[in-house]
Order: structure tokens, then C-alpha cells, then sequence
């Protein structure tokens, strides 16, 4: 899946984050910046993503995620919007944590002391049954 689908580099800039600024993200390999941004945010959503499935199986991720990626009435759904936003909050969030604490999942130094996921962000999905 494609993370522009629920959220955009736009939704970062609104929380006070330029990913584009020069340095911020190694841009390695990638022609552009904007590549290198392409790529972060996808790894971010794929991570999520991941540690959903973790809880609730292949199947059911699957589906919830396609359920998600569609424009959802708030009037006719609350709870399902609700979830929606949720699901997008947890994406920047996670986003902004990764970028100023770098991703942990990629370094190849043992840091106990270091996590890979925002506590606010686990602890939301949690709350949100979507872990668990």
C-alpha cells in the first residue's frame, strides 16, 4: 500500500517539520530530495503497518487498511472516521519521532535504551484496539 493515501509530506510541514530541509534527511542514493522524503515516509507507514499486522494477522490488516484508504462519511460512520484519524495521527506522529530520534529499526547499533516506535503512538493504537 501507498502511504499517500493517508497522509502527505504536507501533514508533516503542518506539525512544524520541513523534511526537505538540506541535511535533515540523508539523501544517499536517491535523485532528489524529494525521493528521499517519498522514501522516509514510506517506511514509516510500512512500519505501522507492520506492527499492526503483528497484533492483528495478515488478513485483518489487509482488510481494515483497504477499509481505511477510502473516504469515510463522518455522520454515517463516526467510529470509522474516528479510526481513520486515529490511523493518520499515529502516521505523523510517528513520522515526526523518527525523524528527530532517527529510526532505530536501520541503525546497526545495539541501543537498549532506544525504541522504535513513539510511546504516544503505541499507546493510542492501543487504545484504539488496534493493538492487542
Amino acid at each position: 500500500m501507498d502511504y499517500k493515501t493517508f497522509f502527505s509530506y504536507n501533514d508533516i510541514c503542518n506539525r512544524g517539520y520541513d523534511l526537505k530541509v538540506t541535511g535533515r534527511l540523508n539523501q544517499g542514493d536517491f535523485v532528489s530530495i524529494d525521493a528521499a522524503v517519498d522514501d522516509f515516509l514510506q517506511e514509516v507507514f510500512n512500519s505501522l503497518y507492520d506492527l499492526i499486522e503483528s497484533y492483528k494477522g495478515k488478513k485483518w490488516t489487509r482488510f481494515f487498511f483497504e477499509d481505511m484508504a477510502t473516504e469515510i462519511d463522518k455522520e454515517l460512520y463516526p467510529n470509522a472516521y474516528e479510526m481513520q484519524q486515529t490511523l493518520k495521527w499515529a502516521l505523523i506522529e510517528q513520522s515526526v519521532f523518527i525523524y528527530e530520534n532517527g529510526d532505530v529499526m536501520t541503525s546497526g547499533k545495539v541501543e537498549p535504551d532506544k525504541v522504535g516506535y513513539s510511546q504516544k503512538v503505541i499507546r493510542k493504537l492501543w487504545n484504539s484496539d488496534l493493538l492487542g
